[in-house]
């Protein structure tokens, strides 16, 4: 069931037009990842998808009583983990159930390898900073989260406990995330779904293996594929029969064992 339509919207910056008559659907229950070169306009399209901003030209139709949390490339932090769940809505999570913010706080913090409580929020790294913002829009109930560019910036652990955490979640919660992100290998290993943004319009929009199957195409217009995917063409071309379907380490690990017959 789709939960956000976009038709044909059209927004410019300045004079220079982001996106012209780009139109899309998104699902219950979907991880989509939106990609595409700097400057167009995928965090302006974000911001459009969470209502804090209005296309030039379009509409965006919302199912009702939707709850949306967004997560922007430049959050503002509480000072310190005493307020971290300050101000959060009173309410029962997505499935029904009373949310304990403090526990949850700790939980995710934990999880994601912030374990000094007492520090002040500003003295932390940013890469730290980044986690606590996304752990204080994870414990906001909503039906879509919408997180631009949460693991920019960090290195490859820290990213990977962000998406883990995103994966945590969204086993629990349920619920449509869009994420958008400059990492092919973050955005093969977590998303079902990739829009691809190019001069304007979408490019691409299917599954991440018939996305990264047009790596040539998108190296055209400045995007790549994951790391994986020019190492399986390559073992290909040198006559080894794998798929090149692979997008993840884990997924050519499995297919690169299966043709060494272990």
């Amino acid at each position: 069931m789709n939960l956000i339509t976009a038709e044909h919207l059209t927004h410019s910056y300045t004079e220079r037009k982001l996106f012209d008559d780009a139109s899309f659907s998104l699902n219950e229950q979907e991880k989509v990842g939106i990609i595409g070169i700097n400057g167009t306009g995928k965090s302006t399209l974000l911001k459009i998808l969470a209502g804090r901003e209005e296309p030039d030209e379009g509409i965006v139709i919302m199912g009702r009583n939707l709850r949306i949390s967004y997560l922007p490339q430049n959050p503002v932090f509480p000072e310190s983990f005493d307020v971290l769940t300050a101000a959060l809505p009173l309410a029962d999570d997505i499935s029904g159930s009373p949310m304990d913010y403090e526990a949850d706080a700790k939980s995710m913090l934990t999880k994601l390898g912030i374990t000094q409580l007492n520090q002040n929020i500003t003295e932390l790294s940013g890469g730290q900073r980044k986690r606590i913002a996304l752990v204080r829009t994870l414990l906001t109930p909503s039906d879509i989260l919408i997180l631009d560019e949460p693991t920019a910036g960090l290195d490859p652990r820290g990213r990977d406990r962000i998406l883990d955490q995103l994966k945590t979640y969204h086993r629990s919660h349920g619920g449509t995330i869009i994420l958008v992100s400059h990492s092919m290998e973050d955005v093969a290993k977590y998303v079902d779904r990739i829009i691809v943004m190019n001069q304007g319009s979408v490019m691409f929009d299917d599954i991440p293996k018939s996305v990264f199957a047009h790596y040539k195409e998108l190296e055209a217009v400045g995007l790549a594929a994951p790391q994986v995917t020019y190492l399986m063409h390559e073992l290909a071309a040198a006559g080894i029969p794998v798929s090149m379907d692979a997008t993840t380490v884990a997924e050519a690990k499995e297919e690169i064992l299966a043709k060494l017959g272990r």
